[in-house]
């Protein structure tokens, strides 16, 4: 279990991870999907699940939860990301 998940509500996650994500759809079903922002992706294959707190890439098979996400969007470790995204 994540920071995300132990702080967060599934609704609060979703929504940044949708901050994130700008091009991104909420699909209904506790995910989200868009295209990978870690490898040239034209179709999206980029899976957030904010019930849960974790994402998968079926292309790249890029993984991790949400903390992890905003860490790699921001270029930091996991340590520097655990603490960023904790402010």
């Amino acid at each position: 279990m994540g920071i995300a998940e132990k702080k967060l509500s599934a609704v609060d996650r979703r929504d940044i991870a949708l901050s994130l994500l700008p091009e991104a759809k909420d699909r209904g079903n506790g995910r989200i999907q868009a295209l990978c922002p870690f490898h040239a992706d034209k179709n999206p294959s980029f899976y957030y699940c904010y019930d849960e707190d974790w994402y998968r890439c079926y292309g790249c098979d890029a993984r991790g939860d949400l903390c992890r996400l905003f860490a790699r969007l921001h270029n930091l470790n996991d340590s520097d990301g655990f603490v960023e995204f904790s402010r």
